[in-house]
């Protein structure tokens, strides 16, 4: 087999070197030493061919002979590129052996095929490397293949060949910000792995980068034109398998990536950009599962913009119900007033706006409200431009859309639903309405003095309601059904304020008073929010309630002259002290809110500065491997006994692959072993292994920190099966205190001796 290498790069050298250096780098590349994973072959077959490259060149003839023929191959390329130069001088023949390819590659026999393979790897040839090692293995599919028995002999350094060559190009490719194609790659050299249950700690490391390169692909993914739809939905997978993992966006599971929770939401933010309004509806819509607060307030945005674009005012009544549910988490009062805007209540709209603590957002908005007699017009012109700004922004689909809302009122779908929603509204008002009165009248049937009093308050105060309802705003014009359009006499700014996520407002700041005294909200409620909200049973008060506060007033309640023996000011401190400790529970709610990192800065995951550091590919030969001389620890011990007891299950087992004691056991212990591996292999007779490993003590010896002792307990269950069945007399359980003394040689732990321990 031939294979693209030359004497002097296996040497790592240059053809103008000298003597001494040549001497020299011979010698370094024979001091760095493989994996441990690999083979006592392997690594033999590539000392191999750093000696024959370095005969061949120390020797004056054959270096000459040699540079000629690298010379004669140069002159033929330059040549085959330029048909302009002549072939060949007067009297001159080519010669008819010589091929521009005998200088540039190397006849490879079968049992230095591995040695060639790491070399290449080393040079950091890893797709060559791929490829050759691919090649070889698929002759393991031809059992009348010459190289048939040559290729099982090395099977397992070539998958190890293979599957290292795919880590180091995954990082290549990780470097250059080729982010999908080295998690293909990574993933290749996991595969082959699993496949043929090799290496675990090897698989162990692929996973772990491929965990942590995993963000960087999904943004890759999804950035693709939408076209690209394959591409983009394995982008959705894994970002799926990312959440599932956390258990949800905001969730206490590990994915594995390096993200801390807040990172991991500024990641969120920032991919949203790539993610359509319905793509995002329906990732959040998942998270659901997780009773995540991010996701519902995420979810609120894709139902808005969905709302707004497509002229669907049910998407925006969703919204609205999920806002509800936030608003002990986050002041949503501004999101809450547009939605309630979009569904043209607008004094609803407006009330919310009021209850906003954001003093930018209500300058503004009191600005262009100037003259009006509500906050209606202001309150327009900054929901248009918070949905352009704010909400578009954040999908894919609508970042250049410039709906309007006077486009949304007028079109005749969003004018009939909302109607429909106003008629649905007064319906049910009245009807819990009634219910009240039926239930208030079982309540208090014992006094009929207090009944008529109460009665004869509430008939005061419907008058009071029908003649608010009837209220409308000068500045909006009816489209039917009292859907707001904005009037024509209203200025829009030239630079109206943006309220971005990425700035950081103190929102903290807008709790809510519980207590509300204004007659307006509570008269409002009992109009507009009862057909979107959930009923309250008797058995379960009211959340405003709950608070100590009177926010949603009864509209049966007794007049005062009831209470005339409590003091006023008992109420009155009740009410402040309720107040503050409503306030105060708010502010501790918004602090520990996982919303607050959404409206800090997003992760800048541009890659080229990652959040978690990139493994460095080693690409060439003085840096793929340093010498180890780190102090062995308990896990390191632990380590080497473990790969001790899984090499001696392989070459007892039922395969006796009798070399994987190679690169666990130092000699002359190798030796003894392999013997009573090959005479049990013989018989056809097999053991199969299972173990437990517990280090009791580790000591290094002082005057030499290359040889170590270590003691274990060690569990060891063997099956003995004779002639394919299992011999009970001759399997055991055994719990044995094993002594090992530990041997550094090039680098690796080995095996020198063990003995049991009485």
């Amino acid at each position: 087999m031939r294979i693209p290498l030359d004497y002097y790069r296996i040497l790592g050298v240059l053809p103008q070197v000298t003597d001494k250096q040549l001497s020299q780098a011979y010698h370094d590349r024979c001091l760095q030493s493989p994996r441990r994973e690999y083979s006592k072959m392997a690594i033999l077959s590539r000392k191999q061919l750093l000696t024959q490259a370095y005969e061949i060149l120390s020797d004056s003839e054959q270096r000459a002979a040699y540079e000629a023929l690298c010379l004669e191959s140069t002159l033929s390329d330059q040549l085959k590129s330029n048909p302009e130069i002549p072939l060949t001088g007067p009297g001159e023949e080519i010669l008819p052996d010589s091929s521009p390819l005998d200088s540039k590659t190397l006849k490879i026999a079968p049992k230095h095929w591995i040695g060639a393979l790491m070399i290449l790897q080393e040079l950091g040839e890893y797709e060559l490397v791929i490829k050759f090692g691919e090649i070889s293995l698929d002759t393991l599919s031809s059992p009348r293949s010459e190289l048939y028995s040559s290729i099982c002999e090395i099977q397992t350094d070539v998958i190890l060949t293979i599957a290292l060559a795919a880590l180091e190009l995954s990082r290549e490719q990780w470097q250059q910000e080729e982010y999908e194609q080295a998690g293909i790659s990574g993933g290749k050299g996991l595969s082959i792995l699993q496949e043929n249950c090799l290496f675990p700690s090897l698989q162990l490391e692929i996973t772990k980068e491929l965990y942590k390169l995993r963000p960087y692909r999904i943004l890759e993914l999804l950035a693709q034109p939408e076209k690209n739809r394959a591409d983009r939905d394995r982008g959705k997978t894994l970002l799926q398998e990312m959440l599932k993992e956390r258990q949800g966006i905001d969730g206490q599971g590990d994915d594995h990536s390096g993200l801390g929770i807040d990172d991991f939401l500024r990641f969120i933010q920032q991919l949203r950009t790539y993610l359509t309004a319905s793509e995002q509806e329906d990732i959040f819509f998942r998270e659901t599962n997780y009773r995540s607060a991010v996701a519902a307030y995420l979810r609120v945005y894709s139902l808005i913009a969905s709302g707004f674009a497509r002229k669907q005012p049910a998407f925006v009544v969703e919204a609205k119900d999920i806002l509800d549910g936030l608003e002990k988490l986050q002041d949503v009062s501004l999101e809450k007033g547009i939605c309630a805007l979009l569904l043209g209540e607008t004094q609803e709209a407006i009330l919310a706006l009021e209850q906003c603590e954001d003093e930018e957002v209500l300058t503004f908005v009191r600005q262009q409200s100037q003259g009006a007699p509500d906050l209606l017009p202001g309150l327009c012109l900054y929901g248009q431009h918070w949905l352009h700004t704010e909400v578009f922004s954040h999908f894919r689909d609508l970042k250049k859309r410039t709906d309007s809302l006077e486009d949304y009122f007028a079109d005749q779908a969003v004018q009939t639903y909302l109607e429909q929603l106003s008629f649905d509204s007064q319906k049910n008002s009245l009807k819990e309405k009634q219910e009240n009165e039926v239930m208030f009248s079982r309540t208090i049937s014992r006094n009929d003095h207090v009944v008529q009093e109460r009665r004869s308050f509430t008939k005061g105060r419907y008058v009071r309601k029908t003649r608010f309802q009837h209220q409308e705003p000068q500045l909006l014009v009816s489209g039917g059904g009292g859907i707001p359009t904005l009037a024509t006499a209203a200025t829009v700014p030239t630079t109206p304020y943006r309220r971005s996520f990425r700035e950081n407002y103190s929102r903290g700041t807008r709790d809510r008073s519980v207590v509300t005294t204004s007659h307006q909200d509570s008269l409002r409620r009992s109009q507009t929010d009862q057909s979107l909200s959930l009923p309250t049973t008797a058995d379960e008060p009211e959340q405003g309630s709950q608070r100590g506060s009177y926010k949603q007033t009864n509209p049966y309640r007794p007049s005062k002259t009831i209470f005339k023996f409590r003091p006023w000011f008992v109420l009155v401190a009740s009410l402040t002290v309720l107040g503050a400790v409503g306030s105060s529970v708010k502010w501790i709610q918004y602090i520990v809110s996982p919303l607050v990192a959404l409206e800090e800065e997003q992760l800048v995951l541009e890659l080229r500065q990652p959040p978690i550091t990139i493994p460095v590919p080693e690409t060439r030969i003085k840096n793929q491997i340093k010498n180890q001389t780190e102090k062995l620890t308990i896990e390191d011990a632990k380590q080497v006994i473990e790969m001790w007891l899984l090499g001696k299950a392989d070459a007892f087992g039922v395969d006796h692959k009798i070399e994987s004691l190679n690169s666990i056991l130092a000699t002359p212990l190798l030796s003894s072993w392999k013997n009573r591996a090959q005479s049990l292999k013989k018989s056809q007779n097999y053991w199969q292994y299972k173990h437990n490993v517990t280090i009791k003590s580790l000591k290094i010896t002082d005057n030499n920190p290359d040889k170590a002792v270590v003691e274990a307990d060690v569990r060891e269950i063997a099956d003995f099966y004779q002639n394919g069945q299992r011999n009970a007399n001759m399997s055991y359980d055994d719990r044995l205190k094993v002594r090992y003394e530990l041997l550094r040689e090039q680098d690796r732990w080995l095996i020198h001796s063990l003995e049991l321990i009485n």
